[in-house]
């Protein structure tokens, strides 16, 4: 049989995939199978972020092969422009021609190789052996398994088994080592140094290897490195998607202009119009809640910045008390220390985390980060995240949200026809740093947050509370939330009065300018930009770029350009004319939501156009803590709530 010459194939590093019922996980000897995220958001940023190839394989559980759900490979097909490969539950020459047809570009054939080599054949006949990759299971040079490690192939060894591949036609060898399957010990370089002297045909190592293995195990001049420790960062509780452009010294290039070139961008309306009145200060107009201009020519979002200017001042003063609040972090010792560490970080991959993270740790301060995945975050950010952690030497844990009840509960917010379909984001994020905090006996939240480049949020614009979030999903998605990370009232109020996690943020202190910031990260780190405020996550660019102005009229860049002119860090005029333009979203970006979400054209057309509704409509915490108004006002002079919280959701 002709087998094509790979002779002069480049050495590849390979991005190794596990599914389990349209979940992505990963195995240990073959065993234990834990989440790490969604399969069509994993696949996009490997393929972003421009790895080599893709390998997906379907596992078992039981005796019976994994089904082939089509359905869900076509949509991962469609988000790839990296070639992929695909094995598990493949039986047939038309399942086979299937994978092809989606765009699959390799079919992983295994437990097949033994039960009928005959239909290999026909495979590797009817597809050419280039598109056919045999995988050995293997626990030593004599023992074989199939069937996800349950099948013990007696009579056979490696040696056998390479001539076996060989004969029935397949192009590549997969070589997967059960023993060192998600242990990071390293590559089997024993084993592969003795398959690759008798096989002419590319060869594959997997299992075993962290990302500092990659180049040892191509050294040995094998076709390519495979593996998950693409997946994560430090050990394998903490799922991070980042991949290097070539072993472990190469920094990941994200394509830029691939969303642009697949379809062009979709413009929605600017958020200026005619006819409003505006602040004389900044560009915050009577259409938005709680600006006071029918009262005053000045909002009062501008009067609440010269309060919180008098409160955190900045240059040298700012500089001297974020110095003392540092140093207090550092010298909380005694019996009274509990952790190693001086505070909880969330972190995002965006300029503010990622600059704070910085000043903390020059300061000496051992913050442990934390990332919530709410399994949308883009390429850049997750490289982000991984380049400024490596830089740092900081500690990472990450929080992993279930792909699929997240993305119910983002089709409960579209069908409840309200703005704060975001909110369960920036709810979680805060439920999972209380709950690292309390885990890890530490009494300090450091947020990323400046009210002098940020501004704050408008209430009528964004409404958040774990009772709003709990009430629209039991409405629209007629269940109980089973693995959100709620904050609930009463788990709010415990970490506030009972556990006395402050929680504290350090830019108020800095002259911080974004611009500079952006520019030393990027120098210092190799960190890159997104392109704007939030837009490091994929359903948040969504929410801002398309969902908010296209459905509601709404531009949160108001808000942030607003805040820019109050520091005097935008001329007024130049802010005026950003804000005039309207605001593009890839149409590529809009076929991933709809897609991730199953959602038709016309199903997402029909949510566009439903009644507009408000949080009003559902339960919320908001009578409770207008109620509390002089406790909360108490936690908030302790430090304990921060003052956007408190203007927002205690006063009527």
């Amino acid at each position: 049989m002709l087998i094509d010459d790979y002779s002069q194939k480049k050495q590849r590093t390979i991005v190794a995939l596990q599914l389990l019922n349209s979940r992505l996980v990963k195995t240990t000897k073959f065993k234990s199978p834990v989440y790490v995220g969604d399969p069509l958001n994993a696949v996009s940023i490997f393929s972003d972020l421009e790895a080599d190839e893709i390998l997906l394989s379907s596992i078992r559980l039981g005796r019976r092969a994994p089904p082939l759900d089509f359905d869900l490979l076509s949509l991962i097909s469609k988000v790839s422009s990296t070639p992929l490969g695909y094995g598990g539950g493949v039986l047939t020459v038309d399942n086979a021609k299937q994978l092809i047809d989606l765009g699959f570009e390799k079919v992983i054939l295994n437990s097949l190789l033994f039960d009928n080599p005959r239909e290999v054949e026909k495979i590797a006949t009817a597809l050419g052996s280039q598109a056919v990759v045999a995988s050995i299971d293997y626990f030593n040079f004599d023992t074989l398994v199939a069937n996800g490690g349950r099948k013990k192939l007696s009579g056979w060894n490696l040696d056998l088994a390479v001539d076996h591949v060989h004969n029935l036609g397949a192009g590549e060898i997969l070589l997967n080592s059960v023993e060192r399957d998600g242990s990071r010990s390293g590559f089997d370089l024993q084993v592969v140094q003795k398959i690759k002297d008798l096989t002419s045909r590319p060869l594959i190592a997997l299992g075993g290897g962290g990302r500092d293995d990659l180049d040892q195990v191509l050294d040995e001049h094998v076709s390519a490195a495979a593996g998950s420790m693409f997946a994560f960062f430090s050990n394998q509780k903490n799922v991070l998607l980042n991949y290097p452009s070539r072993g472990v010294a190469g920094s990941s290039q994200v394509r830029s202009d691939s969303l642009p070139a697949l379809g062009g961008v979709i413009r929605t309306p600017p958020a200026m119009r005619l006819g409003q009145s505006m602040c004389e200060r900044c560009l915050i107009n009577n259409d938005v809640p709680g600006s006071g201009l029918e009262l005053s020519s000045t909002c009062q979002y501008c009067e609440f910045h010269e309060e919180l200017n008098l409160k955190f001042p900045t240059g040298e003063m700012g500089e001297n008390l974020l110095d003392e609040f540092c140093k207090s972090l550092i010298d909380h010792k005694g019996p009274k220390r509990l952790s190693k560490y001086d505070c909880i970080l969330g972190v995002s991959g965006g300029v503010d985390s990622s600059i704070l993270l910085h000043e903390l740790t020059k300061r000496g301060v051992r913050p442990l980060c934390v990332h919530f995945d709410n399994t949308w975050n883009s390429p850049i950010a997750t490289e982000n995240i991984y380049k400024v952690m490596s830089a740092t030497g900081a500690d990472l844990i990450t929080y992993v949200a279930d792909n699929h009840e997240y993305d119910d509960l983002y089709k409960a917010f579209l069908q409840a026809g309200v703005e704060d379909i975001e909110a369960p984001t920036d709810i979680a994020f805060m439920g999972v740093l209380y709950r690292e905090a309390e885990r890890q006996k530490i009494k300090v939240i450091v947020e990323g947050h400046s009210f002098r480049t940020e501004g704050v949020s408008p209430l009528g614009w964004l409404y958040m509370g774990g009772a709003y979030i709990s009430s629209v999903y039991k409405r629209f998605a007629g269940k109980r939330l089973r693995h959100f990370p709620n904050l609930s009232l009463y788990k709010f109020l415990k970490w506030t009065l009972i556990s006395k996690i402050k929680r504290v943020r350090p830019l108020y202190w800095l002259d911080y300018d974004k611009r500079v910031a952006r520019t030393f990260l990027a120098k210092s780190f190799g960190w890159k930009w997104y392109g704007g405020h939030h837009l490091e996550n994929r359903f948040s660019a969504f929410y801002h770029s398309f969902f908010l102005p296209k459905r509601f009229g709404i531009d949160f860049r108001t808000i942030e350009l607003s805040a820019l002119v109050r520091t005097g860090l935008e001329s007024r005029g130049n802010a005026l004319l950003e804000l005039s333009a309207p605001r593009d979203f890839p149409r590529v970006s809009l076929a991933y939501v709809k897609n991730r979400l199953a959602l038709s054209d016309a199903e997402f057309d029909a949510l566009m156009n439903l009644p507009l509704n408000t949080y009003r409509s559902f339960r919320t915490y908001k009578p409770v803590f207008e109620f509390l108004r002089p406790l909360f006002l108490i936690l908030m002079n302790r430090g304990y709530v921060p003052e956007s919280f408190y203007r927002k959701f205690c006063l009527k």
